[in-house]
């Protein structure tokens, strides 16, 4: 029987995977985590269950797709022409690969749900964290300033929301003009009419023109303030920090940290994947 020729797109026996695979086995965990966000355990454990909730996925589609899409949420930097020289492939069949990717991946995974805030948790003030984070981009090409905010950067921003009982991303909105203010953006995000009456999510200062809904510290001189305000203020901070890891995980890799230079639906997109493979690694490293 004739020996298939090995191609450029060939799916499981790409150089560019064995290339990786080989990178892992001689750097160790924290080079593959670097090149794909995520823990190579992890990684596995998707691809298995990806495998078992597509049945009608490509038959182009494998393993190394999987680590296409990764790859480009860990480092999104450059134009569509380098990441598909990265992967020796057209820019055309790497954008096709990624888009199909990435839909799979959003709808492998669990799907955030704002209800989840009551697993192991039944108090509703606080009933669970809630704070926004900001993502470069370049220049758009209309009204640029209201993306504008404290620099000369643009900004996507998004809404983020985190239990406390169980530590996971429950909610994510966005992205919203980088000059909109955090309270604005809960304003018009749909989170308030989300949340039952009597309920008061924790958050920081920015949002305490909303104290009928959020939590805040107390504003001043922090060497002026009464000493029980201080304590009330520790209390508020040492809670948070559940929120500022979340975050840091979604961040964790280059995808936010680089300029974005695609369209916003395509950040959207990949920023829900962030979301969701974070709630997936906190299954096998928790908060």
């Amino acid at each position: 029987m004739p020996k298939r020729k090995r191609t450029a797109c060939s799916v499981e026996s790409s150089e560019m995977l064995e290339k990786y695979y080989e990178l892992f086995q001689q750097r160790g965990e924290e080079s593959f985590r670097g090149q794909f966000g995520l823990p190579s355990y992890a990684v596995e454990r998707l691809y298995l269950r990806m495998v078992k909730l597509w049945p009608s996925r490509p038959k182009f589609w494998g393993k190394s797709d999987l680590l296409l899409g990764l790859n480009f949420l860990a480092e999104p930097a450059g134009n569509w022409a380098a990441h598909a020289a990265r992967w020796r492939v057209h820019p055309d069949t790497f954008q096709k690969r990624l888009g199909t990717t990435l839909a799979a991946i959003d709808n492998c995974l669990p799907k955030l749900r704002f209800e989840d805030r009551w697993e192991n948790w039944s108090y509703k003030q606080p009933s669970f964290i809630i704070d926004t984070f900001k993502c470069p981009i370049s220049e758009p090409t209309m009204n640029g300033w209201q993306y504008i905010q404290g620099t000369d950067k643009w900004w996507y921003k998004y809404e983020v929301a985190v239990a406390i009982g169980s530590p996971r991303i429950v909610w994510l909105a966005g992205p919203f003009k980088g000059a909109a203010s955090d309270s604005s953006i809960a304003d018009v995000s749909g989170i308030k009419n989300a949340m039952v009456p009597g309920e008061r999510a924790l958050a920081d200062k920015i949002y305490r023109h909303s104290k009928e809904t959020f939590i805040c510290p107390i504003s001043g001189d922090k060497g002026k303030l009464p000493k029980e305000e201080k304590a009330y203020n520790f209390l508020i901070y040492s809670a948070r920090q559940t929120v500022e890891r979340g975050i840091k995980r979604m961040r964790n890799g280059k995808f936010s940290k680089h300029t974005w230079r695609y369209g916003p639906h395509l950040h959207k997109l990949c920023m829900m994947c962030q979301a969701k493979l974070t709630n997936w690694c906190f299954l096998f490293e928790p908060l």
